[in-house]
């Protein structure tokens, strides 16, 4: 699924959606979100849970690293910094390491 969560009018968010549908995170595919803010430590992990992992990328400056700890503990899988068009690797890298993660972990010989 690889939903792409806020800042929808930013050059960042069209650059990651395009990476994302290129490599394969296309709208609904998966229970992926990625949920792009200003400030980490106003980021709301509503969506995050057991059957849905988010990654928070934070694009604006740190406040402080406490926001991303706080996010951690309330279900976010991870958070990364926007260091530019770079980021868009890793988030994919994240992305397809939980598919593949999650791909084993329901394999017949796991299950």
């Amino acid at each position: 699924m690889a939903t792409v969560i806020g800042r929808s009018s930013s050059a960042e968010s069209a650059l990651l959606r395009r990476a994302l549908d290129e490599g394969g995170f296309t709208e609904g595919a998966d229970p992926y979100g990625v949920h792009l803010v200003d400030d980490v430590s106003r980021a709301a992990p509503e969506r995050a849970g057991p059957e849905r992992r988010v990654l928070v990328v934070t694009v604006g400056r740190w406040r402080s690293g406490r926001g991303a700890w706080e996010l951690l503990a309330q279900g976010v899988e991870d958070v990364v910094g926007w260091t530019g068009e770079e980021t868009v690797d890793v988030v994919l890298a994240r992305l397809e390491r939980w598919r593949e993660v999650d791909r084993l972990l329901s394999s017949r010989p796991v299950a």
